[in-house]
């Protein structure tokens, strides 16, 4: 059974986000065991440049805590960040596959808050870079679309009605 683990930077405080969330991480529960984590955003001192990089170098740090405590060579660390690729539905059941093949138990996806990601973490650490679309969305929808991606996803690897491809 494949372990998923979401950190998001931020809380899901807009109404309907939390239990729509919820509904998808639940109905993953047959075919994956779900582990999410909110972290506290780091405290934009001001809106200048130097303050942005303050902020994502200290989420950086906080990310590298958690994810010292995985076995790194059966993990997978995939990023949601504006620079990444779209991927379709049939994309993310593919990828999800052959991390399964190769024996990767732990896949990990970032989310990040209000600052992004520091770009030197992410090529550092991202094993993938995903993008829901090239708009700006807040993390919380993003958190939404990914759980529905994720069910998704996992629904078309075991045979599901769920998706219906076209």
């Amino acid at each position: 059974m494949a372990r998923l683990h979401i950190y998001a930077f931020g809380k899901l405080k807009a109404p309907g986000i939390r239990d729509a969330t919820d509904y998808y991480l639940r109905n993953l529960k047959p075919w994956a065991q779900v582990n999410e984590v909110e972290i506290k955003q780091h405290e934009l001192a001001d809106r200048k440049p130097a303050s942005r990089l303050i902020a994502q170098q200290k989420e950086s740090e906080k990310l590298d805590e958690v994810l010292s405590k995985l076995d790194r060579a059966r993990t997978r660390v995939i990023i949601l960040d504006e620079r990444g690729a779209q991927w379709a539905t049939e994309e993310w059941s593919k990828r999800i596959e052959a991390w399964q093949l190769e024996s990767i138990s732990e896949l990990v996806f970032c989310i990040g808050g209000t600052t992004g990601f520091d770009p030197h973490w992410v090529k550092k650490n991202a094993h993938a870079t995903v993008c829901f679309g090239k708009q700006t969305t807040s993390h919380e929808i993003a958190r939404l679309i990914l759980s529905e991606q994720l069910y998704r996803a996992f629904s078309v690897l075991n045979g599901h009605p769920y998706h219906v491809g076209g």
